[in-house]
């Protein structure tokens, strides 16, 4: 109490602030600004539900690509499903991010995959 004010103290730089629960937090952080700055703002977390193992999640055009070739390969999905407005607002929901291309590339894909499993089995075959 000081003045008849009840006080609190910040730790890591000693400076009194009036403390009354009524008065919140924002004087805090225009004394304070946080050091380190968050451009994406909330972090994404991943988590394998099978392993129970939780860590940050890094956002990668290229495996999501692959995701989404191996997806259409296994359930034998036309190559135009990229092209279906419901499709596109869907994936737009689960990542903003990932930019979906179109059919022809989507074949491609698959195309490179498909030939790229193909020389591991002839390798794991011969040997």
């Amino acid at each position: 109490m000081v003045n008849g004010f009840q006080m609190a103290r910040r730790k890591h730089c000693k400076k009194d602030f009036c403390g009354k629960p009524r008065n919140g937090t924002s004087h805090l952080k225009s004394k304070h600004p946080t050091k380190v700055k968050n451009p994406i703002g909330q972090m994404f977390i991943a988590a394998n539900y099978n392993t129970k193992d939780v860590k940050n999640f890094k956002f990668s055009q290229d495996f999501s690509r692959l995701c989404l070739t191996k997806m259409i390969i296994l359930h034998e999905n036309p190559f135009s499903i990229v092209d279906h407005v419901g499709f596109r607002e869907f994936v737009a929901s689960l990542h903003p991010q990932f930019k979906l291309c179109h059919r022809h590339t989507i074949r491609k894909d698959c195309i490179s995959f498909y030939e790229s499993e193909k020389k591991i089995l002839y390798s794991q075959l011969s040997s």
